[in-house]
């Protein structure tokens, strides 16, 4: 019940923070100028920020407590999606004629995206596997 509870604040976070973004937007697009609306983006930064910690802490945890085969899968996924990004990023720049490749860009964006993909789903996991000690 404790781990539905959880899944359950955690989606309501994501929910009020999608609605409160778009809310941002809409001020950021439209120029509309004012202290409330000052306030409301602000306000959006941190909340997006303190979402994001608490999905990153929340998701690091989760990933100790993860078995050694898992870690290995997630691990391999997070590779293969990181050379297929780079390998993208190449052949966008290629077709594009860019003004220069950057890898210093190019690399850390690969490396975010690839974790993002490879651990999206560790903060909504509602029972973890041990391992079985006796093998």
């Amino acid at each position: 019940m404790k781990n539905l509870k959880s899944i359950h604040i955690k989606l309501a976070m994501i929910t009020v923070l999608f609605i409160w973004t778009i809310a941002s937007l809409v001020i950021v697009f439209k120029n509309i100028v004012g202290d409330f609306t000052i306030g409301l983006v602000v306000g959006n930064i941190f909340l997006l920020v303190i979402v994001y910690l608490y999905l990153l802490v929340d998701s690091i945890l989760k990933l100790i407590k993860l078995d050694s085969k898992n870690i290995k899968d997630r691990g391999f996924k997070f590779i293969v999606f990181f050379i297929l990004i780079v390998i993208l990023d190449f052949i966008l720049y290629y077709f594009t004629k860019a003004k220069g490749l950057r890898l210093s860009t190019s690399v850390p964006v690969s490396i975010v995206l690839s974790l993002g993909i490879s651990l999206f789903d560790l903060p909504f996991i509602t029972k973890i596997k041990e391992d079985d000690k006796d093998e």
